[in-house]
């Protein structure tokens, strides 16, 4: 199946651990990162090289025993109203697998929901019962977004929808909401590292929440490992992904099954972990 996503390497890897030499600091600045190609320079790519890449990934902790957090700012073009996303497509199945052997080793998996501006459904690997699905939402009162238009006419892969009025903790139109979405993190002009590395620019969707999402992760991976060192990878990823849920700021979300959602909040989350 031929899927697609909304961001370039360098810039999610910007926002999760960019040095702060160009673009400003990522959210786990100095992390070291694996990373891997999955999409061709449009963006598009196949299910089946993303589950070879996380599979990769899963057989790799010889090299990388600190291997601990994963993001995926991917998205396939076929939504789910299903929570999590059944095995009813082989490469659903496909996935699946890939992210929960990886979340079996203690792998905390993050995703962007999708932009394509649904009220029930999501995106894979979004909507894997291993993955913590990560939706936008606005940091600061920005006025109309976009400023003129709807965001599918700014980005042709978003929904066709405004914001007419903003705020902080709004979630964005095009975050695509269901059960599956967990957890919710700024997502609009987001600054970071450009595709050539050299200057930086500003990003907007759910792939740009999702790995500050992943940035957080790390850091309460690090505050985890310092408070209790020698500690089982798996309990330690439960625990994390436990903690980013529960004491994120409770936002609206009249969609979701619950009718609100968090907004990840890093101090609180570090502080209740080592509680």
């Amino acid at each position: 199946l031929r899927l697609h996503a909304g961001l370039q390497l360098l810039d999610v890897a910007g926002v999760l651990g960019a040095a702060g030499v160009i673009a400003p600091r990522g959210v786990a600045s100095g992390a070291r990162l694996l990373v891997y190609k999955v999409l061709d320079e449009n963006n598009s790519g196949w299910a089946s090289d993303w589950a070879a890449a996380v599979d990769d990934a899963a057989t790799r902790f010889a090299e990388w025993p600190t291997l601990s957090v994963s993001n995926s700012s991917l998205e396939s073009d076929t939504v789910f109203a299903s929570c999590p996303c059944g095995a009813e497509f082989a490469w659903v199945e496909l996935c699946d697998m890939a992210y929960e052997s990886l979340a079996a080793r203690g792998v905390l998996n993050t995703a962007c929901s999708g932009n394509d501006g649904r009220g029930d459904a999501v995106t894979v690997p979004a909507c894997l019962p291993s993955v913590l699905g990560v939706g936008a939402v606005y940091d600061s009162d920005q006025g109309r977004e976009p400023d003129s238009g709807t965001y599918q006419q700014k980005w042709s892969d978003f929904g066709d929808c405004v914001d007419e009025e903003t705020s902080p903790d709004l979630i964005t139109c095009f975050t695509n909401v269901n059960g599956c979405l967990e957890i919710l993190a700024p997502g609009v002009r987001v600054r970071s590292s450009d595709r050539f590395g050299a200057a930086f620019a500003s990003y907007t969707g759910t792939s740009q929440a999702a790995p500050i999402v992943g940035g957080a992760a790390a850091l309460l991976v690090e505050a985890w490992t310092s408070a209790q060192p020698g500690s089982d990878g798996l309990e330690r990823s439960l625990a994390i992904r436990a903690a980013l849920i529960a004491t994120g700021v409770p936002v609206s979300a009249p969609s979701h099954p619950l009718g609100a959602l968090p907004r990840l909040d890093i101090p609180a989350a570090i502080e209740v972990l080592l509680t």
